[in-house]
């Protein structure tokens, strides 16, 4: 059975999580000319390893459908949901006999946005298809409940040979290298309920990276999982693992400020930590004590020369960007900010457009444009929420003082930048300055005696010698 994985990219969102349009709003005008190509989601490649074990073509489509395909997955995003339901129609038309298969967050937490579609919502984890393709196929409901998988380290090595992973950059995260993805462990940052963390064997984690380099070229890789470090044993296990690899090789990794300990940020950094993205809900960033630990993880990395980014989540329902939250932002000073859109808002606008019959039993063309209005509107208050809460963040002088050795380290070797990203309590500790010499010693007039007796070298006591 030919298989196709569909995706697109005529909308700047990240599918990882609820695809809220997390970088884009956020980034000054300026960033955008260098926008990233992130790669695929982690899960189309788990997905693409398990449909060739069980003995399927897969092919990666991209804004196109194929017309031999058999059997299409999707994965929509808040951002590109008009998009995805315009394919999922043109499949209909073009493929009727085509299985659709619908995965990922926003399509099991809002099945109704794709009713009166020939369409399959699981709910769950889709690799769990490695066990249930068949159970799926022939069941008849539109609604399947997958579960998740117990044992991570179960599921095949990820297969990126159908997709197009020469292009795959992240030119804030990991500069020009050819990035790659990979998980420690799977949850969310923000409710970490007991037994919902699960993690993978740092071994396995590593044979995978080596994997990665030998077969598809990969000079640098993020970890794409949320509670990197809710474990530290895990983390600098991890790290043993990676400082005994022939070269360092650089990453970037998610998680949050109390997980990171400084031991466990230098051992990180000491193997090729370059940048850490950090999750914080607004509620948090306004706490004092929580704010106090979050600045000081980002001081801390910009001592490291470790770029910070601040991906803070909010609900656009009730949330505004008030001048507190731009204030709290600008004291922890990230080199970063991303904004996030919290579970919560996808339950409000459901229940709204629910209320207001948006969405009834059996969706029309009426009903899907106005759907489609929705969410635009819903984009642009988005944006217009980053754009408030951002205000004026990147053109702070304390922001370029302390970040632009870590953005551009080359930036190091001017003198003004020198001691910039140093704290304070850091003074009293520096080297003496050598003495004048030279151009420097006639420029300034300062008057050392000519035989320069500061810069003989000390006579140590001989006790064998006679006196």
């Amino acid at each position: 059975m030919h298989v196709v994985l569909w995706d697109t990219r005529s909308r700047p969102v990240a599918k990882d999580g609820l695809g809220g349009w997390e970088s884009w709003p956020a980034a000054p005008a300026w960033q955008r000319l260098f926008a990233d190509r992130r790669p695929v989601p982690l899960r189309w490649a788990y997905l693409a390893a398990i449909l060739r074990r069980l003995g399927h073509s897969v092919e990666y489509a991209v804004d196109y459908v194929p017309a031999t395909g058999k059997l299409f997955i999707f994965q929509p995003a808040l951002g590109s949901l008009e998009v995805e339901r315009r394919a999922i129609e043109q499949v209909a038309r073009l493929a009727p006999k085509a299985q659709m298969l619908l995965a990922g967050p926003v399509a099991a937490a809002w099945p109704g946005a794709f009713a009166g579609l020939p369409v399959k919502i699981l709910r769950g984890e889709p690799e769990q298809l490695l066990w249930k393709l068949d159970d799926v196929l022939a069941c008849g409901s539109s609604l399947i409940n997958l579960g998740q998988v117990d044992d991570l380290d179960t599921l095949p090595r990820p297969d990126w040979a159908p997709f197009q992973y020469e292009d795959f950059r992240l030119p804030f995260e990991l500069g020009a290298r050819r990035a790659g993805s990979i998980h420690l462990s799977r949850g969310d940052a923000m409710s970490l309920a007991d037994g919902a963390l699960r993690h993978r064997s740092p071994e396995r984690v590593v044979s995978e990276l080596r994997h990665q380099v030998l077969s598809c070229g990969c000079e640098a890789f993020r970890f794409c999982d949320p509670c990197f470090a809710a474990r530290p044993e895990r983390a600098f296990r991890l790290a043993e693992l990676l400082a005994q690899l022939p070269s360092r090789i650089p990453f970037a990794v998610e998680s949050r400020a109390e997980w990171l300990p400084h031991d466990l940020l230098r051992v990180l950094r000491s193997v090729g930590l370059v940048c850490v993205t950090l999750a914080v809900a607004r509620e948090e960033l306004l706490e004092v004590s929580n704010r106090a630990k979050l600045r000081d993880v980002v001081a801390l990395c910009n001592r490291l020369a470790i770029r910070t980014v601040v991906r803070l989540r909010l609900n656009p329902a009730v949330d505004d960007g008030n001048a507190e939250l731009r204030a709290a932002l600008a004291e922890v000073n990230a080199t970063r900010v991303e904004v996030d859109i919290a579970p919560e808002f996808l339950g409000n606008l459901v229940a709204e457009l629910r209320a207001g019959s948006a969405l009834p039993a059996n969706t029309t063309g009426t009903s899907a444009a106005e759907l489609a209005t929705r969410l635009k509107a819903e984009q642009r208050r988005l944006r217009n929420l980053a754009r408030d809460v951002l205000a004026g963040y990147y053109g702070r002088l304390r922001y370029w003082r302390e970040q632009v050795s870590v953005r551009w380290p080359a930036w190091k070797r001017l003198a003004i930048w020198r001691h910039a990203d140093k704290p304070e309590t850091d003074l009293a500790h520096r080297e003496t300055p050598k003495p004048l010499g030279g151009l420097d010693r006639r420029t300034t007039g300062s008057s050392l005696r000519k035989d320069s007796p500061h810069k003989r070298a000390a006579v140590r006591h001989n006790p064998d010698r006679p006196s």
